[in-house]
């Protein structure tokens, strides 16, 4: 009760600011956990970027720095919308955009489903909200989200989730990672030909793990919904949201499609696809991505994976 009556206060004092305000705030908030290296934001990010980008000290720092601005970012820009209304989402989703959106409705087109597969650049909650065009089929607009399963009982996401569905007007169904139906929940989205959104960029001990290079070096992908592609034949399409100029600007990648796969392991040729897709939006824009505490784990664990 405490926790919420805090985040309450938070909310009527910060997040009501104008937008402009409140993401300076952030970048301030961002910069200072940086600087007193708050959950590793220095001393661990800094020299995951150097391995991975290979660049001096101080531009993997400067970058480091940035990842944790977006980071914190992401926060606030999940606090500004528990606490703005309806209608003022509304306008501002008037300005956000999606990006290459008929790779989607190509993928949505084979009729099998699709699997989103989003990356952590910035709060995509805000690109479940972007209106699509009126021509986009069914198919693209019908989404299915995959959440953790302690976030169905997680009130703060439970609100999250319900002002998502007013402001876009759209249905979302959900599935809860770890249940007993989770898998059948998945495919059963698939053949109804829904689109399955799933975050990609962490992965914990207990997740299915495919290998796949990333940066030059072993690692790995959490691997549950690419077995799921191998399996229906869904592609997969790479998804990031990123806040530029003043709106969310949601990127759809060309589709990875399980059946161009020229030989029979199409899961780790999903695989090194996805990671090459995702290479490629990040090396311009290293600092925009706030998943890179990620890193460290994933080198770990395809390290592993090619030694046994």
């Amino acid at each position: 009760m405490n926790q919420a009556n805090h985040f309450s206060w938070q909310r009527r004092l910060l997040f009501r600011l104008p937008r402009p305000l409140c993401h300076a705030v952030a970048y301030a908030v961002g910069t200072a956990s940086y600087l007193v290296d708050r959950h590793g934001c220095r001393s661990e990010i800094t020299p995951l970027v150097r391995a991975a980008l290979h660049t001096g000290r101080v531009r993997a720092g400067l970058i480091a720095c940035g990842a944790a601005i977006t980071s914190t970012r992401y926060g606030f820009d999940s606090g500004m919308l528990l606490a703005a209304s309806v209608r003022q989402h509304r306008r501002w989703n008037a300005r956000n955009r999606f990006a290459h959106a008929e790779h989607l409705e190509q993928a949505a087109a084979k009729g099998r489903g699709v699997i989103l597969a989003a990356s952590n650049f910035s709060c995509f909650y805000y690109a479940m909200m972007t209106p699509f065009e009126r021509d986009s089929s069914d198919a693209a607009l019908r989404m299915t989200l995959v959440r953790p399963k302690l976030a169905a009982i997680d009130p703060l996401f439970t609100e999250l989730c319900d002002k998502v569905l007013a402001v876009s007007g759209r249905s979302f169904d959900f599935i809860e990672t770890g249940g007993k139906r989770a898998a059948l929940d998945f495919i059963g989205a698939l053949r109804q030909r829904r689109t399955v959104v799933c975050m990609v960029d962490f992965i914990s001990d207990d997740t299915l793990a495919v290998p796949a290079s990333f940066f030059g070096r072993p690692a790995c992908l959490p691997g549950g919904y690419l077995l799921m592609a191998e399996r229906t034949g869904a592609p997969v399409v790479p998804c990031t949201t990123r806040f530029v100029g003043g709106r969310f600007v949601t990127t759809f990648g060309a589709p990875i499609d399980p059946a161009d796969c020229p030989d029979e392991d199409r899961i780790s040729w999903m695989a090194q696809r996805l990671n090459a897709a995702l290479e490629a939006e990040i090396t311009p824009a290293p600092a925009g991505w706030g998943a890179w505490g990620s890193l460290k784990l994933k080198w770990e664990l395809g390290e592993q994976i090619g030694a046994a």
